[in-house]
């Protein structure tokens, strides 16, 4: 079986509301570790707008692609 290795291409999302509250999501099993979302282009094709969306709505449910 070969190993798969992600694609070394991230994302950083910082979502936030108009006064500028930052949301911080505190990680499961890792006690006082928060982070924003983040995640790893799927495909090489990938364009990392689509990823962003695509981690915003696997971590948060949120439909990032409605939104500027």
């Amino acid at each position: 079986m070969a190993t798969v290795y992600k694609i070394p291409r991230s994302v950083l999302v910082v979502i936030h509301t108009p006064d500028l509250q930052v949301l911080m999501m505190e990680r499961a099993g890792w006690k006082d570790f928060w982070q924003s979302v983040t995640g790893s282009v799927a495909t090489e094709s990938e364009a990392l707008r689509d990823t962003a969306i695509r981690e915003v709505r696997e971590e948060t449910g949120v439909d990032a692609s409605r939104y500027g």
